[in-house]
């Protein structure tokens, strides 16, 4: 602290991640016997990154109720990799991340603009230059060599209560100069494959709009959830069908959204229900994955609430058809799936005596900088 209103905040950090792959793929002989498949790759990835940060903020709160904080973070990252035969060469990398936010207390709520940048690591599977080949029609292989995504990210929210319900809009806007982006061709040797990998080639840029509330409906009858909306501009280059390289782009409009509602009854009985939804993500070649999930539960408390037993439903109606689209300059690819995630949960607990779980106190900290899956999401 500096005076009352004024807060001074320095650290470091070090995170060290260390991932080791070895696979292979093996046929059973005559005599149950399992030996290596020749007709298929095997190979060995030792990856070890290290990255270390030093990072300082200050924040100030005025008198009419404005708080400003300003803070940056610099950050070294040395990554040593081989594939058990030879060295991969990763040159390090350092990154400056600067941030600025300030809010403005109202009588019935908060406005906050914020700016802050953003790293995004890649993840394994998009790190592993060993093939995948558990489908030999669609081959993925990853890219050692790729570089963090870097975002610009600025955000302009709102948001308030009335009594006991609390409404909170949001506007941001995103963009990513060298997007971890999947490109996919048609194999040099395997007819009708295609072959996956990742490049730093992509611009991203992300508008959307935000909301989210949580509504009392009643005093015994609660609603909450949010929607997400927005559109999506990608561009990046790829090579054409006469082997010549193009530039490529795509974009559109996604939305997604959940909802919880929970009532209670009577004589200790309660239900709830969920329900959630994610379109179509946009990629650079054509969009895919879209997903949705819902249930319905109802419970009953009994001996003063020590105990309880409930059952629930999840997707109850079928499965979610999924279709994904990928278009190139050189090939066009469609594929429907069908997933199947119905089921039914009866689930009874009982408390003794005084026993309670207590959560440990958790960092401030947050590791949340690796890009997850292997695709534009």
């Amino acid at each position: 602290p500096i005076k009352k209103n004024q807060q001074f905040e320095v650290g470091v950090k070090t995170v060290r991640r260390q991932v080791d792959s070895d696979f292979s793929y093996q046929i059973a002989g005559p005599t149950g016997g399992y030996a290596s498949d020749v007709r298929n790759p095997s190979g060995k990835l030792n990856y070890s990154q290290n990255v270390v940060a030093g990072y300082l903020s200050y924040m100030l709160t005025t008198k009419n109720k404005y708080t400003f904080k300003v803070g940056s973070r610099y950050e070294y990252t040395t990554i040593d990799a081989n594939d058990a035969t030879k060295e991969i060469v990763i040159s390090p990398y350092g990154n400056f991340v600067p941030s600025v936010n300030i809010s403005k207390k109202l009588k019935k709520g908060t406005l906050k603009l914020a700016y802050n940048n953003r790293i995004q690591r890649p993840g394994l599977q998009q790190l592993n230059p060993n093939f995948s080949l558990a489908n030999p029609q669609s081959i993925t292989v990853g890219n050692p060599n790729l570089k963090p995504e870097i975002s610009n990210n600025f955000e302009f929210s709102i948001s308030g209560g009335v009594k006991k319900s609390y409404l909170t809009l949001a506007l941001y806007n995103r963009q990513t100069n060298n997007s971890i982006t999947r490109i996919s061709t048609p194999s040099d040797t395997l007819i009708g494959a295609i072959v996956t990998t990742f490049q730093n080639i992509g611009k991203e840029q992300t508008t959307g709009i935000n909301l989210n509330g949580n509504f009392f409906l009643t005093p015994k009858w609660t609603l909450n959830g949010g929607v997400d909306i927005y559109y999506n501009y990608l561009d990046g280059i790829q090579m054409s069908a006469t082997g010549t390289n193009v530039k490529v782009s795509n974009s559109g409009i996604v939305w997604g959204g959940r909802m919880q509602t929970a009532l209670t009854l009577k004589k200790g009985w309660s239900m709830q229900a969920f329900g959630g939804y994610r379109g179509n993500n946009v990629q650079l070649q054509g969009s895919n994955r879209n997903s949705a999930m819902y249930s319905v539960g109802i419970r009953k408390d009994f001996n003063n609430k020590k105990g309880s037993f409930g059952l629930a439903t999840e997707n109850f109606f079928g499965g979610m058809y999924r279709k994904s689209v990928l278009e190139t300059p050189i090939l066009t690819q469609k594929s429907n799936d069908y997933m199947y995630n119905q089921n039914v949960k009866l689930t009874l607990s009982f408390k003794i005596g005084n026993m309670r779980l207590v959560e440990e106190k958790k960092s401030k900290v947050k590791n949340d900088d690796v890009k997850s899956g292997g695709d534009n999401n």
